[in-house]
């Protein structure tokens, strides 16, 4: 019986953890959207292009997009 609520706290703790990862990435592309209009063309694409190439790794449940 204890395992099983330990089981299901531990449980409700990551999937909080995962929502909190998900609103602070997405504050964080926010913020990055802003910082773009003022630094250079080409810093910008280059930050965009990891950013690109992080979310390939990621799951799709999680952010992640179709790898081609």
């Amino acid at each position: 019986m204890e395992a099983r609520q330990a089981a299901e706290a531990a449980a409700q703790a990551a999937e909080e953890a995962v929502q909190a990862a998900q609103a602070a990435f997405k504050e964080a592309e926010d913020y990055l959207e802003e910082v773009k209009n003022s630094i250079g063309f080409g810093t910008s694409w280059w930050i965009d292009r990891e950013l690109h190439e992080a979310k390939k790794y990621m799951p799709l449940s999680k952010g992640g997009i179709l790898r081609k």
